[in-house]
């Protein structure tokens, strides 16, 4: 089913399924820049000077909020702020085999 807007034209509904693992990719990157910058004895204004950001993204970052998101550059500067170094990993999802 369409949603159309005030003068516009229809809109498909997003896949529910889809939007679920991209929150959810967020919220865990959220929780490892608080991770980091505790484990760091940061305060939120210390990690905003350090990554040239104001307090209030970094608590946007820290709650997944906020519209410019998590860019890989910026959690790369998360990482070197705290100490760290940022690694990203990918893997091939398993499929389980079908039995004939």
């Amino acid at each position: 089913m369409a949603v159309t807007p005030a003068g516009g034209r229809p809109r498909r509904p997003k896949p529910m399924v889809q939007k679920k693992k991209s929150e959810t990719a967020i919220l865990h990157a959220a929780r490892v820049v608080v991770e980091a910058r505790k484990q760091a004895k940061l305060s939120q204004a210390d990690l905003a000077e350090k990554i040239g950001v104001s307090q209030a993204r970094v608590s946007e970052m820290e709650r997944a909020a906020g519209r410019y998101g998590l860019s890989i550059s910026l959690l790369d500067r998360v990482a070197t702020a705290c100490g760290g170094t940022l690694k990203l990993k990918f893997e091939k999802a398993t499929r389980p085999k079908r039995s004939r």
